[in-house]
């Protein structure tokens, strides 16, 4: 069940809905702005579990919450 919306901040807790995973729990650890060889910008966001990988092949595209 969602029961916050917002922007990602350090701490914070997540969940995300994955096809490969299913629903999975971390804590966000950091969020960076990459500036790629390119020049394209992209916002990354590091997720942080105690067991497990947060999502694997398949996954890509899943909400998180």
């Amino acid at each position: 069940m969602i029961e916050e919306t917002g922007d990602p901040y350090p701490g914070a807790c997540v969940e995300k809905v994955g096809r490969t995973t299913g629903i999975k729990c971390g804590n966000v650890n950091s969020l960076m702005l990459q500036r790629w060889y390119t020049g394209d910008i992209t916002h990354e966001i590091a997720i942080i579990r105690d067991q497990g990988p947060f999502g694997l092949k398949g996954d890509s595209g899943g909400c998180l919450c």
